[in-house]
């Protein structure tokens, strides 16, 4: 336990890089394979599914938050091979507690309908219905960096901290 106590902010600081790199990564990533959506071949696909999928988490507390996600599902077809796929745009499954964002890209891909799909030259199992990176990667690579800055401010800053709790404990 002494341990523990003693490397605290060690901890925090390895915690916070390691968490802020791999949202940096992963996005960085997703910006440069976008990038390459914007050569993918084009071919013509069929909408199976199109739906708001709901997920609710703390179910077991007072309180319920629901996270959307939209679910959609598409047949496409590249040299008489079928190919099935449920990705709407790179990094398409994360989920917001927004339903809106959910409903809008349901709306863009109504069941039944015809679309275009892009497929992957190198892999044609890989496809989107939309080019590009999908959401706001700029904006996740900023939560990178600010997870980075607070583990550095943790590290550095972490007596101070300490002593301010401790202050706090004893006027309580």
């Amino acid at each position: 336990m002494e341990i523990l106590q003693n490397n605290l902010d060690n901890i925090a600081l390895i915690l916070l890089l390691t968490i802020g790199l791999g949202i940096i990564i992963i996005n960085i990533i997703l910006i440069k394979k976008g990038e390459q959506t914007l050569n993918w071949f084009e071919v013509k696909g069929f909408i199976k599914k199109s739906e708001v999928t709901q997920l609710m988490l703390n179910p077991s507390h007072d309180y319920f938050e629901y996270f959307y996600t939209a679910s959609i599902e598409y047949e496409y077809e590249v040299f008489g091979i079928k190919y099935l796929s449920t990705q709407a745009y790179l990094g398409d499954v994360i989920s917001s507690n927004d339903k809106s964002k959910a409903q809008q890209t349901v709306k863009m891909f109504p069941v039944n309908n015809t679309v275009s799909v892009f497929v992957n030259p190198n892999n044609y199992a890989e496809s989107v219905l939309i080019k590009g990176s999908g959401g706001n990667r700029v904006f996740y690579i900023l939560i990178g960096i600010s997870l980075i800055v607070i583990g550095v401010l943790i590290k550095t800053n972490f007596e101070l901290i300490i002593n301010t709790i401790n202050d706090l404990n004893k006027k309580n």
